[in-house]
């Protein structure tokens, strides 16, 4: 079988689980495991079909693969939406909130799309991307600037993990909550000055805390992140999203940064 039918049984097999992640477990799990089992042989047919052409053509390591996720965070297109790559869906049903968990594509440049669930008559937002060869990206779709506009921010992800200790990411992509500070309850300062679209990264002991944001330069908390559990070389993400005075509402959400085949 070419690495092509198993792409194209790897993919259908993603989407199947994820629309079925939160309906049907069981679903979800035959779904997921019959996408690993396609992804493996997929991604070893592919790359030694890229190094028989670099040994006939002379070609280099930007026919490797790179990998993305995404997040819908636009509060303006808060209803679920489907996203297309190349005018092929790659998740559909994607609800507001919700993150994909990474799938790989070869490496180049991709049109994005992202449309309202179950239809594709015209998009919210249409944007092109790059992915570079063994990069991981998160991709966000969120508030312009402009009224009523979406536009889509891309993050690469740094999935390097520290020896016994916690990598933690914190996003900013919430539209009406102005500069923040992000402290531990009780504690030190962890980020200061973060604007809408801003990515902070540092690393921690492994444990148990309470985040609180705060107005940049504000002493009391505006928002309260309880319970953040962090683990010893984990890699992780907090994200801010919704709007602080309007609906959707302000939100943080958490997911541990990590690729299922990790080349």
């Amino acid at each position: 079988m070419s690495w092509k039918k198993f792409f194209g049984k790897a993919i259908r097999n993603k989407l199947l689980a994820d629309y079925y992640h939160d309906r049907d477990e069981s679903k979800h799990k035959r779904y997921h495991g019959e996408y690993l089992k396609y992804l493996e042989p997929f991604v070893s047919h592919y790359e030694r079909t890229q190094q028989e052409s670099m040994h006939q053509v002379g070609s280099n390591s930007s026919n490797e693969l790179g990998s993305m996720r995404v997040l819908h965070a636009s509060t303006y297109e808060s209803a679920p939406v489907d996203v297309y790559v190349n005018q092929k869906p790659v998740v559909r049903n994607l609800p507001y909130s919700g993150i994909t968990e990474y799938f790989f594509l070869p490496t180049g440049e991709y049109q994005m799309e992202i449309f309202p669930a179950g239809r594709q008559d015209e998009a919210i937002l249409s944007q092109s991307v790059t992915i570079r060869s063994r990069r991981a990206y998160t991709l966000n779709t969120a508030d312009a600037e402009s009224d009523l506009g979406v536009e889509l921010l891309s993050y690469e992800d740094d999935l390097r993990k520290v020896p016994r200790r916690s990598k933690v990411r914190f996003i900013h992509v919430s539209p009406d909550m102005s500069r923040v500070d992000i402290t531990v309850k009780g504690g030190n300062a962890l980020f200061l000055d973060v604007d809408f679209s801003d990515a902070r990264f540092i690393t921690l002991n492994p444990g148990i805390y309470t985040w609180e944001i705060r107005s940049a330069g504000g002493k009391q908390a505006e928002f309260t992140i309880p319970n953040i559990t962090l683990k010893s070389g984990k890699d992780y993400t907090i994200f801010a999203l919704g709007r602080v005075s309007e609906t959707p509402a302000l939100q943080v959400i958490m997911v541990e940064d990590t690729l299922e085949y990790d080349r």
